[in-house]
């Protein structure tokens, strides 16, 4: 806990607030404090997935998300961050006004989703050029020497065996993935906005992403972009 506490943002609320909280404040042992935290981050995950009271859900479930991220820096990583988005937009849209138990419960009337669904489109535009951006002005993604790093990194073991050796005598491979990566990452604010080409540059994000987590194992990171990009993206319009 104390090394933890050398890593956070001092604006930023820690787990050792909340167990300062409710030892010191309260009265709870800290077993007890634990077991409460994770109570009420298992039952905002519960209650905003059913859409009961989503915005109070989001916003408590964002709080806790934040605790636990900067409590544990050295271990956090990409995935952290856009959870903290999307719950962030999920205590920010109207996201319990349709297939919720809020809808059926309250007196909600109906929304248009497209002005929501255009900063998240904008976000989401930032994001990958930005991340291709990075990728571009060094030499590793251009010469495939970053997807061959990836795939070999120790920590990174599949549940799929898979010999990525064969790279050595196709060294082609890893560098068109790393110029395909870039590509369709640097270029998605132009084609993932334009009618004709919005399906293809959708279906090339996420298949470049289900190949992160079948090479890589980032189940979750990959999952969450891949909703981020259908929430962004998905055609809503019923066709007759």
């Amino acid at each position: 806990m104390e090394i933890a506490e050398l890593f956070r943002m001092r604006f930023m609320p820690v787990i050792s607030d909340f167990m300062f909280f409710f030892t010191e404040k309260i009265g709870l042992s800290e077993n007890a404090a634990v077991n409460l935290f994770i109570f009420f981050y298992i039952t905002s995950c519960i209650t905003l997935a059913l859409g009961f009271l989503t915005r109070v859900s989001a916003f408590i479930l964002l709080l806790l998300h934040v605790m636990l991220s900067q409590s544990s820096q050295l271990f956090i990583y990409g995935v952290d961050a856009f959870k903290s988005i999307g719950l962030f937009y999920c205590f920010v849209f109207p996201v319990g006004r349709f297939y919720s138990i809020d809808s059926k419960l309250f007196n909600v009337n109906n929304v248009n989703p497209t002005p929501y669904r255009r900063l998240l489109q904008i976000h989401m535009s930032i994001v990958y050029f930005f991340s291709g951006f990075d990728k571009i002005i060094g030499p590793n993604w251009r010469n495939g020497e970053s997807i061959w790093k990836s795939v070999h990194l120790p920590f990174f073991g599949t549940d799929i065996a898979i010999d990525y050796t064969f790279m050595t005598h196709f060294p082609i491979i890893p560098l068109l993935i790393g110029w395909g990566t870039v590509i369709v990452e640097l270029f998605y604010p132009l084609f993932i906005w334009q009618k004709s080409t919005k399906t293809l540059w959708l279906y090339l994000v996420i298949l470049m992403h289900i190949t992160i987590m079948i090479s890589l194992n980032l189940y979750f990171f990959a999952s969450l972009m891949i909703f981020l990009n259908l929430a962004a993206f998905l055609n809503l319009e019923k066709k007759t």
